[in-house]
């Protein structure tokens, strides 16, 4: 299950940066633009670095949580994959700090949150969402408006 959770997470990434952009090169300006705060001011290649992309991942399933969420869904961990982000090479090695750490640990255990109170899971994902808005508000602002989108 957590396997096809994966590859349904790649695609909806992949047909995301397709269906939004009609050009590879109008995709990576756009992604430029939402994340101008967290990149050293380097070439295009920069905004394609593995936690990037594992961000756009994290951002699709939010969507997917939060319509399973509003069609009233019982929501299980065995539908969702966590994307272990923290693991991954950021644009600017600099963000990769203890405090970095400490959010990331933050919002994992906001995950697992969203499975473990089935009772109230719309509650869980929006403290979900606001792990998500207080480390970018340290690190990389500039998708917080983005994520903002999904408090229920």
């Amino acid at each position: 299950m957590k396997l096809k959770a994966i590859g349904i997470i790649v695609l909806a990434v992949c047909i995301a940066f397709a269906c939004n952009q009609s050009t590879p090169e109008q995709a990576v300006d756009s992604h430029l633009d939402s994340t101008k705060s967290c990149m050293p001011p380097q070439g295009k290649a920069a905004a394609l670095a593995p936690m990037a992309i594992g961000m756009e991942a994290l951002y699709t399933q939010a969507q997917q949580i939060k319509a399973d969420i509003d069609k009233g869904k019982v929501l299980s961990a065995d539908d969702y994959m966590y994307l272990h982000f923290k693991e991954l090479e950021p644009t600017d090695a600099n963000v990769v700090t203890e405090e970095f750490k400490e959010y990331a640990l933050a919002h994992e255990a906001a995950f697992d949150d969203i499975f473990a109170h089935k009772e109230d899971q719309q509650k869980y994902f929006n403290a979900y969402v606001q792990a998500c808005l207080a480390c970018h508000s340290n690190f990389c602002p500039g998708p917080m408006k983005r994520i903002k989108k999904y408090l229920i």
